[in-house]
């Protein structure tokens, strides 16, 4: 059997012509007459109809819903699998990142106090290392073509001599490396817990100075030997006098390359530009990872099918109300039968004191006891009457359920038994007080 589903206006829009019509009014009588819904009918079938009406909207729209989210649960579903490695590797990726920024921080607050090198040392090194290979190569250059070299000869032969005068004046930042560790050398029981880690960069001098002093000799041989050569290149084409400004030239480019590298080294910030380093190149990899298209398209297709199922859910919410609404007017349009409206729950609120207490006459003679009292109210014509105050006391809490009503109706039959009197004047009358 086909379910059929209710197409309701949304209460925002305007009203079509097809949609139904609500009461806007009630209908005027000579007098105000209501009657409540009969308590000897629980559910009337109709309503029942109603509420069978509004579990089938409900169902109807719920497949709907399940029908349009199923290509969405199908695609999500395929790139589960590849979409889950991919999440696992995004994970490893971003907590990658996360440790080698955290070593990064931790070196940083360690070792930074120990960093001697400027901020803008660098681009100062590389200007002054293209300055001082240009002049190298002119004047290496400048000799081998005036002693008849053929000119790419000359070029090539002058730019191998300043690239070896510059690299071998390099050595400056080894003996900075040397100078900084004996600055910063500290006994191991002098370390802290935070220092531990680092104690490489604490441990003073080294049995490897040895070897940077060979290197350092080494190095001013080779910047002594190009200056030599610069000497004799000059003098046989020049004279002595050129060939000795050339040759000072070329010896104090070299030192000039020594105290470049010199005022560029240190191990300490070398070390920590090392770390930034690696941590700019895992944080691009984690970037990398998190946006991998199989992760997207997932949670594109399982917000996609949940979205409709929410849609559809909220679809059978309005045609189920749109049908209680319906009920509710054939009701109204039935009073008759179903009332004009429910019965209202007693308020279990204590009684005032006009609900809880009456005034009511009686012979004098019957306080006394002497004849027999008249009904409640009406005492015998010709005998003086005295006007008593009675409380009525409602039934206990667990007896009102049983004997249904308001807790101030009283049982059939039963008359409240009066208490004393609070007021006794002869001759009242039976009103209330």
């Amino acid at each position: 059997m086909r379910k059929t589903i209710v197409n309701l206006v949304s209460p925002r829009a305007p009203m079509s012509d097809d949609a139904p019509e609500l009461t806007e009014f009630i209908q005027a009588t000579d007098e105000a007459n209501a009657t409540s819904r009969p308590t000897n009918v629980g559910r009337f079938y109709v309503e029942a109809e109603y509420a069978h009406a509004e579990d089938e909207q409900r169902h109807a729209y719920s497949e709907k819903g399940e029908a349009e989210a199923r290509p969405f649960d199908v695609t999500a579903k395929a790139l589960e699998h590849d979409a889950d490695h991919a999440v696992s590797a995004s994970d490893a990726a971003n907590q990658q990142s996360a440790d080698t920024r955290a070593r990064y921080e931790q070196a940083e607050k360690v070792l930074g106090p120990h960093v001697r090198r400027p901020d803008n040392v660098k681009w100062l090194y590389y200007l002054r290392y293209a300055l001082i290979l240009g002049g190298d190569i002119a004047g290496i250059s400048g000799a081998a073509l005036l002693l008849g070299e053929e000119p790419i000869n000359a070029f090539l032969i002058a730019i191998s001599a300043a690239v070896s005068a510059v690299t071998l004046g390099a050595v400056g930042r080894e003996v900075r490396y040397l100078l900084a560790a004996r600055a910063r050398a500290k006994a191991p029981a002098e370390l802290s817990e935070a220092e531990r880690p680092y104690a490489a960069f604490f441990t003073g001098p080294h049995a490897g100075e040895r070897i940077v002093k060979i290197l350092l000799t080494s190095c001013a041989a080779g910047i002594a030997l190009i200056s030599i050569g610069i000497l004799a290149l000059r003098s046989s084409t020049e004279g002595g006098t050129a060939g000795a400004v050339f040759a000072c030239v070329s010896l104090a480019l070299g030192l000039a390359s020594f105290y470049n590298a010199f005022d560029a080294g240190d191990d300490v910030a070398e070390h920590l530009d090392a770390l930034i380093a690696k941590v700019a190149v895992a944080e691009k990899k984690a970037k990398t990872a998190r946006q991998e298209p199989v992760i997207k398209d997932r949670a594109r297709a399982a917000a996609e099918a949940q979205s409709t199922r929410s849609e559809n859910q909220a679809a059978g919410e309005a045609a189920a109300a749109g049908i209680r609404r319906r009920l509710h007017a054939v009701l109204g349009a039935s009073p008759g039968v179903a009332g004009n409206g429910y019965v209202p729950v007693s308020d279990p609120v204590k009684p005032s004191r006009s609900e809880s207490e009456t005034t009511i006459s009686v012979p004098e003679a019957g306080l006394n006891g002497s004849r027999p009292a008249a009904p409640a109210g009406v005492p015998p014509a010709g005998e003086p009457s005295v006007a008593l105050l009675v409380r009525r006391v409602p039934p206990p809490l667990h007896r009102r359920g049983r004997e249904g009503g308001s807790p101030l109706q009283l049982r059939r039959g039963h008359h409240p038994r009066p208490t004393r009197p609070l007021s006794r004047v002869p001759g009242a009358q039976h009103q209330p007080v």
